[in-house]
C-alpha cells in the first residue's frame, strides 16, 4: 500500500513538472483533467460488489488525466487513477492509459502505447461518473468479467468520417493485447486461498489481438448505434491457448431530458461457457438537476461441459440479474449525488462474506443492495 501511495505521488509530481511554465510545452500546450467519487454501500445479506452487510464506507477512487500537446499533430496522453473499495480494501495504483497520437486527419490517427479499449458505450469512460445514472456501471459488461478492459498494449488506428446531411462513423481498429481481473463467487474455493468478502480473483486475458468497434450517428440528434467486435488468443486461467472471439452491439438515445442505452455482448468458441450479458438504462431529468432512472442488467452462462466434470456449485453462478432504481441531483454538470438501489437474483458476483456457508446452508440467491454516494469530474 506504501509503495503504490508513492507511486502516485511520483507520477503526479512529474505530472506537475511536465506542466510548468519553464517546460517546453507550457501550460497553454497542456490539459488537466480529473474524475472520481465515494459511496457507501449496504446489502441485506450477501455481499454484492461494493457493498456488504455490515455497510461498506471505503468505496472511494480517483482518476488523473493529463494530454499535452508538443506540435499541432502529436499529443501524449496518461491516465492513472487511484482506487480502494470494500471488496478489496488495499489501495490500488492503476495505470488506465499512457499513449501517443499522431493526427494526419480528423478522418485519421495513429496511437501507440497503452491505448483506450474501445468496446462499446463505457469502455473509454470507466471512470467517469458524471456520465451515467448509476453509481456502477452495468456489471453485466463493464463488471468484473472477462471481455472489456481497460486498455490496449500495443496501438490502434481511430478517426471520424463524415457525410450527407448528420451522418457519421467514429471507427477504431486496434491490436495487442488486452488483460484484466475476474471476480466472482468464491464458493468451493480452498481455505488456505485468500477471498475479500465471498469473492475470488482471477487474472485473465488475450494476446494477438485484433479488433473493430464502429459508432453511427444519425441525422437524429443523439442517436446512434454500433458494434464492438475483437478475437484473441485467451492467456491467463481460462481457455488457455484458445482463440476466442468477442461481439457486442450497442444504441444510444442522449439528448436532455433522456438518457436510453442498451447494449449485448457475448464471447464465442469459448470451450466451457456460452454466455450473453446485455442491459437496458432509461434516465430522465424530471426538474433542474433531479434524474430518475431504471436498468436492467443481465448475465446469463451455459456451461458446456458435462456435469461430472465440474463441481455443483459452478453452475450456480452462472447467472445475475440486477434491476436497478436511482434518484439524482446533478448540482453540476460535473458534480451529481447518487441514490441507487440494486436488487439482484443470482449469485454471479454476490456471494455470502464466508463462501462455505453456502456450501453449506444452501445458496441465498436474492441480494438487496442501498447506495449513496457523489461523482464528480473536471
Amino acid at each position: 500500500m506504501k509503495t503504490s501511495i508513492v507511486r502516485c505521488w511520483t507520477a503526479g509530481a512529474l505530472l506537475t513538472l511536465a506542466a510548468a511554465p519553464g517546460s517546453t510545452q507550457g501550460l497553454e500546450n497542456v490539459a488537466v483533467h480529473g474524475f472520481g467519487g465515494w459511496a457507501f454501500a449496504e446489502t441485506d445479506d450477501n455481499s454484492y460488489l461494493i457493498g456488504n452487510a455490515e455497510g461498506a464506507y471505503d468505496n472511494a477512487a480517483f482518476a488523473l488525466n493529463v494530454t499535452a500537446r508538443p506540435t499541432e499533430n502529436l499529443s501524449i496522453i496518461g491516465q492513472f487513477e487511484l482506487q480502494q473499495r470494500a471488496e478489496f480494501p488495499d489501495l490500488e495504483t492503476v495505470l488506465d492509459y499512457g499513449f501517443a497520437e499522431w493526427k494526419f486527419a480528423d478522418t485519421l490517427r495513429l496511437r501507440a502505447g497503452r491505448v483506450k479499449h474501445p468496446f462499446g458505450l463505457y469502455g473509454e469512460t470507466f471512470n467517469v461518473g458524471t456520465l451515467r445514472p448509476f453509481y456502477l456501471l452495468p456489471q453485466s459488461i463493464y463488471g468484473p468479467e472477462r471481455y472489456t478492459a481497460r486498455s490496449v498494449d500495443g496501438g490502434a488506428l481511430t478517426g471520424n468520417l463524415a457525410w450527407g446531411e448528420g451522418w457519421s462513423v467514429r471507427y477504431d481498429l486496434y491490436g495487442g493485447r488486452i488483460s484484466g481481473r475476474l471476480r466472482i463467487s468464491g464458493i468451493g474455493v480452498p481455505e488456505e486461498e485468500p477471498l475479500q468478502h465471498g469473492l475470488q480473483e482471477i487474472p485473465w486475458g488475450f494476446d494477438d489481438v485484433v479488433g473493430l468497434r464502429a459508432n453511427l450517428s444519425t441525422p437524429l440528434t443523439g442517436l446512434s448505434v454500433g458494434g464492438s467486435f475483437y478475437r484473441g488468443v485467451a492467456t491467463g486461467f481460462f481457455s488457455v491457448g484458445e482463440t476466442e472471439k468477442v461481439v457486442g452491439v450497442h444504441v444510444e438515445y442522449d439528448l436532455e431530458p433522456w438518457q436510453v442505452r442498451a447494449e449485448w455482448a457475448s464471447i464465442f468458441d469459448d470451450p466451457i461457457v456460452r454466455f450473453d450479458t446485455y442491459y437496458v438504462e432509461v434516465a430522465y431529468k424530471v426538474w433542474k438537476g433531479l434524474q430518475l432512472a431504471v436498468r436492467w442488467d443481465s448475465w446469463s452462462g451455459d456451461i458446456k461441459l458435462p456435469p461430472e466434470l465440474l463441481p455443483p456449485f459452478v453452475y450456480d453462478i452462472q447467472d445475475s440479474e440486477d434491476w436497478g432504481l436511482a434518484v439524482n441531483y446533478w448540482l453540476d454538470p460535473g458534480f451529481v449525488i447518487k441514490l441507487n438501489y440494486h436488487m439482484v437474483e443470482g449469485n454471479r458476483f454476490a456471494s455470502a462474506p464466508v463462501p462455505d456457508d453456502q456450501l453449506t446452508n444452501g445458496f441465498e440467491k436474492d441480494t438487496s443492495m442501498l447506495v449513496l454516494g457523489a461523482q464528480f469530474s473536471f
